[in-house]
């Protein structure tokens, strides 16, 4: 800036134009403790929003409802 180079980033810069929509998606952490202790209303609300299949929900969680 100013005449002063700036050094790159490890970052890429974007451009973007108004309507343009932008989805980040990052990697989720593994979790903490036993997943057959989560609640079952934490799976359930899982299960409505998508986030695991009822597959995953038996396999990971012992969750058969």
């Amino acid at each position: 800036m100013n005449g002063v180079p700036i050094a790159p980033t490890s970052s890429p810069e974007f451009s973007f134009e108004v309507g343009d929509v932008v989805r980040l998606s990052l990697p989720g952490g593994g979790g903490y403790g036993d997943p057959r202790g989560r609640s079952p209303e934490a799976i359930r609300r899982d299960l409505k929003g998508g986030y695991i299949t009822s597959e995953s929900a038996r396999r990971d969680y012992g969750f058969d409802e």
